[in-house]
């Protein structure tokens, strides 16, 4: 006997092929019916309040279908990837797929409705959009990196108080790649992009504390960019 979580953060029974959300609970068992009884199936087990023990069952209008049971895992576990990290959803749904044998994956759905699942939970999960810009606080996962390692990312805000206000995001390699450039391009004429930046304004004054910034942050990693053109 299994047990994974459901849409509505309850639990679901997995058991032999077969799955079961609660119906009731009394004062010595739990009774547990078929996910599929939309479809007129009754059948239904019981088990111990403590869940150790299986007490009952009644049968089913259908096969067990383990391939459905393993399916719903695999979706669980795209849910909680989603709602944790932020790995790219086409490379998470590819992933998870893989896991499944040939027979199941038709049974997982359109690999398009799953990537707009993860959306939906990281949005679900995502902090609310600032009212001004004043009100942007950057922090927590959204100042790191992605993927298994995280690295910081946002390197320089000058403050939520600013009439000028400049983010500049960059993580380590980008800046030690930044360090080694003789050209740097800016406004998005590039071919790789090192350091993304949200200013603003864009003053004279802005570009050199952009600058300014950049070569700080270079220097407290013990990096000294010398580009001849900017």
């Amino acid at each position: 006997m299994e047990f994974i979580p459901t849409n509505q953060r309850k639990q679901k029974v997995c058991l032999d092929g077969f799955m079961y959300t609660k119906k009731i609970t009394s004062k010595n068992q739990i009774r547990w019916q078929c996910v599929k009884r939309n479809n007129g199936c009754k059948g239904v087990i019981s088990t111990s309040l403590d869940l150790s023990q299986v007490l009952n069952t009644k049968p089913h209008n259908h096969d067990a279908n383990t391939m459905e049971v393993t399916v719903a895992k695999i979706k669980v576990d795209m849910k909680h990837l989603a709602a944790n990290t932020r790995e790219r959803p086409a490379t998470m749904v590819s992933t998870k797929l893989a896991e499944l044998p040939a027979a199941a994956r038709q049974l997982a759905g359109e690999e398009e409705t799953m990537k707009k699942m993860i959306r939906r939970i990281r949005k679900s999960h995502a902090p609310p959009v600032p009212a001004s810009l004043s009100a942007l606080i950057i922090e927590g996962e959204w100042a790191q990196t992605s993927g298994p390692t995280t690295e910081p990312f946002l390197i320089y805000d000058n403050g939520q108080e600013s009439d000028s206000r400049i983010i500049v995001f960059a993580s380590p390699p980008a800046l030690r790649t930044l360090s080694t450039a003789d050209t740097w391009f800016m406004d998005g004429f590039t071919t790789v992009d090192v350091a993304y930046t949200l200013l603003q304004r864009k003053t004279h004054d802005t570009y050199e504390e952009l600058l300014h910034a950049l070569l700080d942050k270079c220097s407290s990693k013990e990096l000294y960019p010398n580009p001849g053109t900017i």
